[in-house]
Order: C-alpha cells, then structure tokens, then sequence
C-alpha cells in the first residue's frame, strides 16, 4: 500500500501539484518502513534518501520543515551506518545536528532531544570511523544538553537518563585519564538507575559499563574501584559469556586488572581463582590466562 501510494503522489506531483510533496515525502517513509520489516535494507535507504531529498526542497522555500529534514537525516543516517557506510551516516548525522542546533537557536526548544540524540550519533560514528579527536567535542556537546535536560527540562520524559548514559560511555571510552574515568563512571550511574528502575532491561549495558570503568580506573591507579567493579560483574560476565561475544572478549582483560587490584589493596583472590577456572571452561577460543 506504500508503495503503491508513493508512485500515485509521484505521478500527482509530477503532473505539477507541488502541494503534494510533503504527503509524499511521508510515503516514501512510510514505503521505507514497509520494506524494512521485510529486511529490504537497501531499498529503504533508498526510499528515506527520496524522502530526505523532498523535505531539503520543501525547507528550502519553507524553514518550517527544518524539523522534518533533521529527523530525516537522522534516520537515513542510521540506516546508512547499519549497512557500513559511516562516511554516508556521517554526512546525514551532521547535517542533522546543523539543523537542530540552527533551530534550537531559533528558539525551538523541542528539538533539543533530537539535537543530542543526533550528536551522540555523530559522535559514535567519528569514534567508528577512528576520528576520536573529532568524536570528543560531539559528545561532550551531547553530556551537555542531557544534564541541561535532567536539571531544567523535567518534559522531556524518561529518554534522557539512557541518553545521557550512551553519551557518557562514548566519551569514557574516546578520551583519556580523569576524563575518561569520571565519564565512565557517571556512565555506570545512569546505567545502575536503569536497571533498578526497569530490572534485566539494562543490565548488560550496566556490567560492560562497569567493566569499562575498571579499565579507566585501572589506569588511573584506583584499584579499590577495580576490584569493586570486577566483583560486581564477574558473575554476570561467565554466565553470558557463552552466547554473548562482548561478555567474553572483555572478561580476560577485567581479570588482568581484577588481578593487579588483588596484589595492591592486599586482599583475598579466591574469587579471581574461581574465575579464572571458569574461563578456561568456557567453550569460545581460548583466552590467555597468566598462570
């Protein structure tokens, strides 16, 4: 029916009913959606490039549309990042945080959840992509907004703690020293919020943050965080393992820490023992054990 509808609303603005494009641009979205439930990904990218390319006409004679081109983009910009093409996903996400910001300075407050869901986009992909100097000043934008958001903005809805948690993972893991500590562990604050407040639907999220805050914490020289962390997250980590692939490339490296941790604070290491039997068990390639 999309797309069926798509080709009518063509064939009308073709005939020189100009006053059609903005129903057409939502069909070819809509045409886009249909496909993608069919796995039909590059058809859906095409779809959303024809859909972009209608709302940047209709933005053009009119800057109403601003918002519908930037969430467009958005859009067309995820699609292109699922199929690998970060430099396409990139070009779409930044012209998706240029509207936003130009609007937001505008006055046009309700956009300021697309701006940093755009920014964290952007800055994921630079990150991707191995621009991580360029990566950085998008998402300390994004941290910006969101803890703009959590003080001011009490509207916005439950969105922004997960934003704010994606953002400040993405810096933990681009930047360096403090800064990458201090991020990743408010990371793993909004992260454990989650998860108190709906169980099991942000754990993983919440464990790999923390493994990731014991790596900055290790680098730090903080090594009751480490061990603290470690001893949260082992459990979770050789359950999972076995079927979650990320579960069981960071586990050895955690272990390393977890181990340092042990020597300096002084303290037991039967549960390092433990898992590191566990590990050597599990059924993934084998992992380096020390000893």
């Amino acid at each position: 029916m999309s797309l069926r509808a798509a080709t009518l609303l063509e064939n009308l603005v073709a005939a020189g009913h100009p006053g059609f494009r903005y129903f057409l641009a939502q069909a070819y979205e809509d045409a886009g959606n249909a496909l993608a439930r069919l796995g039909e990904r590059e058809h859906v990218v095409a779809h959303m490039r024809r859909a972009t390319g209608v709302y940047e006409n209709l933005a053009a004679e009119d800057p109403g549309y601003r918002d519908l081109l930037a969430r467009a983009s958005k859009a067309l910009g995820e699609l292109l990042a699922g199929l690998g093409d970060l430099a396409g996903a990139l070009e779409a996400y930044e012209r998706a945080v240029d509207l936003c910001r130009a609007l937001l300075g505008e006055g046009h407050g309700a956009v300021r959840a697309d701006l940093r869901r755009a920014l964290t986009a952007a800055a994921t992909t630079r990150g991707r992509a191995g621009d991580t100097a360029g990566s950085l000043p998008l998402a300390r934008e994004a941290i910006g907004l969101a803890d703009l958001a959590v003080l001011v903005d009490a509207g916005d809805g439950t969105d922004v703690p997960p934003d704010l948690g994606q953002a400040l993972r993405l810096m933990a893991v681009t930047s360096s020293g403090d800064e990458a500590y201090d991020a990743a562990e408010r990371a793993a604050a909004c992260y454990r919020r989650l998860d108190r407040e709906t169980p099991g639907t942000w754990r993983r999220a919440l464990v790999l943050t923390l493994v990731l805050l014991a790596r900055r914490a290790a680098q730090t020289e903080r090594w009751r965080v480490v061990a603290d962390a470690a001893e949260e997250t082992i459990a979770d980590l050789l359950e999972n393992a076995p079927d979650d692939e990320r579960a069981g490339q960071v586990l050895p490296e955690l272990l390393d820490d977890y181990r340092t941790a042990i020597v300096r604070l002084n303290i037991p290491d039967t549960r390092l023992a433990y898992a590191e039997a566990a590990l050597r068990r599990l059924t993934w390639p084998p992992a380096t054990i020390p000893g």
